[in-house]
């Protein structure tokens, strides 16, 4: 007979299951590729390890799998929170949305869709009663800093709990009294929301609103972490019906609906899904008086929800702040500069201008909202003076903003300043994605058809990356394909050597590289996880310098070199043209029209008239009130966007959004089983202990490793005058270099003059060579970061201390090497140190390549510039202490020098120095650990 694992018993015929050893293999096989599409190879292969488990099968054979699958509950039936041994369940409510719309001297109150939402109180009650809530903090707290004893504290931002928005809220409760005959601890329970429209699909118009919350008493560390499962679904909104536009044409007898009309709509449609949302009873009462629960510490406290910060972009912005966008004369949200003054950011005029003429959600504000909403509802409309004109002037719009009922106001909510900045939107989609555009059509004006384009790419395909920071440039970056937020981040963190002296005109170039540079600057310093006093005022600073340099690139390039849209720009508006045609009922093109390739480009120039820019001025205000950007930035709602479109192309598509949240409460309750399971299965810990390697210890310096299968003879180093083929001239100095470099290492402690190097031996004439090094370090802002250092990658650049700094202020802080060999030995000194022979002793040690700075030479630019010795020369390569490594280093060539050696003939095969080029630039942009590192004195960690 044959089993089911042997499909043939004769070994001679081939086998028909192919690579698979047996049928079973196969049919996982099957499986995987017809019907796993959604998972990766890493989840098939944990999906193997769990079968793998001893009594795997019986297990599951006597689970009840159709007990699993969603059923319908019942009126009857207990609710979520009761239904503990159950997988699915809803945990969801859907509400009717009603909004007015007015039409036609009259108003009717239409139906527009369903809101899927949830209780805010019940994720509160789930937050308390989760295994993280040791992480959760209950009272705010203020960091200092006093790195010298002489000089007075420094304030620290860093957490939102840290911050004098959260201190001041926790001051304010414990001012007010306490509920009679309360004695327990009362907290400020911090909310922070992130709302944004997403794709859901990349063939279909589908799309999915969710909205999502987290708590600010938990760190932004362990919130960033998608695995931590730290943000919650509380929404997932309803969008304008196509429907409404049927009934708006049937009512006004007009073929096309006023988009003054349909913003007011959707405007109404958000805010009266928040009202469902923020006017609950007990929410209110969890506002009001605080809500008592029984913590995991066996304590009772009383939570009182506030609400801090929204995240979200532009459009979305302006229709939570109930304004109107660049369509009024203030499109800021923030306060009331007009249009012609967002161009202003930096200048001194700006600064009191955001200060005396800030927004206010006050009782004027709401009194006047109100009394043009009445005359609305009344039968005037939009346009109409008695409703637009007092609105006007502030760009207000006659709609009920949720977040100014007065039950949310009376909790200190001001909407227009919860709105916080958005890094991730407004500057690396923003201002600098304009501003690498207009570069791209300064490219294309200043040279003949698209040669300087292709220039610039080729050289970003040359780059090299650094570690998981920077990403290698695949693609041409000027077709700007797909590019995300990350994408347009690595552009400009290796921008500088790739604009250098890419213009015939010198000027130009050089205002190039400044504009870049400070953009880099002012991106770092905005985008840091921990600032102080000291780096805030860097950072204003900078803001003014980079307004600044806006003004005067807009002056000098962009008026001295005439512009065109780009060929994308060009298609992008063709196809706006033809989708506005359509939307209007206009006829199709007639057949003797040019196509869009023949047309006509547009003059098109830099604009800073943009609301974006303007917001660049608000970050060190809000850095002040409510933490770091990190906190608040709109990347984590995008993170979660992920959750939202696994779920979606696992659902019907017949109603995305009911299937879409009955699967994020399955992945709920899983995951509340899970941490069960993990609080009663701890994990042995001698077990854990053997599974934790040297190289995940975040307490030792480095890590390279003990195996020895690649040994190298000293021989092969040894200088042979008699050899007829040239030998490499790195090797006559190789090993007396190391036995140099070792023997103060070895004599260490012992006070011997006139010790002889060639006294140091190496066990059996070997050492042994790696590929990787793992490089441990502290941040700027106290954690703990890895770099790995490996030969045969981009990353094989290190940086050591220059002992010569700061002595001499004019050379640079670091200095930096590439690394030849990552090596470790045996080696004792064969002379007298004691009455006892010297033993073995294991030793690491770096084959280090020098670089040599090039700024002595040159006039001082924004990066260091840095050049290879010739190999010939002395100390061109030494050996050195691993320990001495401080962080890999990100050096990028400076591709306008060219090729050191244009034939691609070298002196030296260990150190490949065929691929050198004339000069280098030391990236320090490539993160911002590396960017503190330069600005001596100001981190904390450092």
């Amino acid at each position: 007979s044959t089993s089911k694992d042997s499909p043939s018993a004769d070994s001679a015929q081939p086998n028909p299951l192919g690579p698979f050893p047996n049928l079973s293999s196969f049919e996982l096989g099957e499986w995987f590729v017809n019907r796993g599409a959604q998972f990766s190879v890493q989840s098939l292969q944990h999906l193997v390890k769990l079968a793998q488990a001893p009594g795997f099968a019986r297990d599951i054979s006597e689970a009840d799998w159709p007990g699993h699958r969603p059923k319908r509950r019942k009126a009857s039936s207990p609710q979520p929170d009761q239904e503990e041994g159950r997988v699915d369940d809803d945990g969801w409510k859907t509400t009717p949305i009603s909004i007015p719309v007015p039409l036609s001297k009259s108003t009717t109150n239409c139906v527009t869709g369903t809101l899927y939402h949830c209780s805010i109180v019940s994720v509160l009650r789930e937050k308390v009663l989760n295994s993280d809530m040791r992480l959760f903090h209950y009272e705010p707290s203020e960091i200092l800093w006093q790195p010298d004893p002489s000089v007075a504290a420094r304030r620290v931002y860093s957490e939102l709990y840290n911050s004098e928005a959260f201190l001041r809220t926790h001051q304010e409760l414990q001012d007010t009294p306490a509920p009679p005959g309360c004695k327990l601890q009362r907290v400020v329970v911090g909310l922070m929301f992130w709302s944004d429209e997403t794709h859901v699909s990349s063939f279909s118009d589908e799309k999915l609103w969710p909205g999502y919350m987290a708590f600010a008493n938990e760190s932004k560390y362990q919130r960033c972490r998608p695995s931590q499962s730290l943000f919650h679904h509380i929404a997932y909104f309803s969008d304008l019906p196509d429907e409404l536009k049927d009934l708006v044409t049937s009512k006004t007898k007009k073929g096309n609906v006023p988009d003054k009309l349909m913003h007011f709509c959707k405007q109404e449609m958000l805010h009266a899904q928040w009202k469902i949302i923020l006017n609950d009873d007990k929410f209110q009462d969890a506002v009001k008086n605080g809500i008592v629960l029984k913590c995991l510490d066996g304590d009772s406290r009383r939570f009182y929800i506030r609400v801090f910060t929204y995240s979200a972009d532009y459009q979305e912005k302006i229709l939570i702040a109930t304004i109107r966008g660049m369509n009024g004369l203030c499109p800021c949200h923030r306060c009331l500069a007009s249009q012609a003054d967002l161009s202003k950011m930096g200048t001194a005029e700006d600064l009191v201008l955001r200060e005396q003429m800030s927004r206010k959600d006050d009782n004027d504000r709401l009194a006047l909202v109100q009394a043009a909403r009445g005359k609305l509802l009344g039968g005037l409309g939009l346009s109409s003076a008695p409703v637009d004109g007092p609105l006007k002037t502030q760009s207000l719009q006659p709609v009920s903003n949720a977040f100014s009922d007065p039950k949310i106001f009376a909790s200190g909510v001001d909407i227009f300043g919860a709105l916080v900045v958005d890094q991730m939107h407004e500057f690396e989609q923003g201002v600098w994605k304009d501003l690498f555009v207009h570069l791209l059509r300064v490219l294309a004006a200043s040279g003949p058809g698209q040669s300087l384009a292709h220039v610039l790419d080729r050289r970003f395909r040359l780059v090299p990356g650094f570690g998981r920071t920077i990403r290698r440039f695949a693609d041409d970056v000027s077709e700007q394909k797909r590019k995300t937020a990350r994408d347009y981040e690595d552009l400009l963190q290796c921008a500088i050597p790739v604009f250098d002296d890419i213009l015939p005109n010198k000027a130009h170039c050089a205002a190039i590289v400044s504009i870049l540079a400070v953009c880099a600057e002012w991106h770092a310093l905005a985008k840091l996880r921990m600032h102080t006093d000291d780096t805030l005022q860097l950072l204003q600073d900078t803001t003014v310098k980079l307004g600044n340099e806006f003004r005067s690139f807009l002056d000098g390039v962009c008026q001295e070199v005439a512009t065109e849209e780009l060929d994308s720009e060009k298609r992008a508006r063709d196809a706006q043209s033809k989708r506005k045609a359509a939307a209007k009922g206009s006829p199709p093109a007639r057949a003797f029209e040019p196509p869009p390739s023949l047309a006509v480009q547009q003059a098109k120039t830099l604009s800073l008239t943009k609301p974006k820019f303007h917001f660049l001025g608000d970050y060190v205000k809000t850095i002040r009130l409510f933490g770091t950007t990190d906190n608040y930035s709109t990347e984590g709602g995008e993170l979660m966007h992920r959750s939202s479109k696994r779920w979606y192309r696992r659902s019907s598509k017949r109603n995305p959004r009911k299937e879409v949240v009955r699967h994020e409460r399955k992945v709920a309750r899983i995951r509340a089983l899970r941490r069960n399971v993990n609080r009663v299965l701890k994990g042995d810990p001698k077990v854990m202990q053997e599974q934790m390697i040297a190289a995940q210890q975040p307490d030792i310096h480095h890590y390279i490793g003990f195996n020895e299968s690649i040994p190298i003879p000293l021989l092969s180093f040894a200088k042979r005058p008699d050899s007829s083929v040239p030998q490499d001239p790195l090797v006559e100095g190789f090993i007396p270099g190391l036995q140099a470099h070792l023997l103060p290492r070895l004599t260490k402690g012992h006070n011997i003059p006139n010790l002889d190097a060639t006294q140091v031996c190496i066990k059996s004439h070997r050492i042994f060579s790696h590929k990787i090094m793992r490089l441990k370090y502290t941040t700027y802002d106290v954690r703990r970061g890895e770099d790995v250092i490996h030969l045969d990658s981009d990353t094989c650049d290190i940086m050591v201390r220059n002992p010569k700094y700061p002595e001499k202020q004019q050379l640079a802080p670091y200095l930096h090497g590439r690394v030849l060999g990552i090596y470790h030995t045996y080696a004792y000194y064969s002379g007298e140190l004691g009455p006892t022979p010297a033993l073995p002793v294991h030793m690491e040690f770096l084959w280090v390549r020098w670089y040599e700075s090039a700024n002595l030479t040159e006039p001082r630019g924004p990066l260091e510039c840095v050049v290879f010795p010739d190999v010939t020369s002395f100390e061109a390569t030494t050996f050195i202490d691993p320990m001495s490594a401080l962080r890999a280093s990100h050096i990028i060539p400076r591709f306008s020098r060219g090729r050191k050696y244009p034939s691609g003939d070298g002196l030296s095969r260990m150190a490949r120095d065929w691929t050198d080029w004339s000069q280098y630039y030391v990236n320090r942009f490539a993160d911002r650990d590396m960017y503190m590192r330069y600005n001596i004195g100001m981190a904390v960690g450092h």
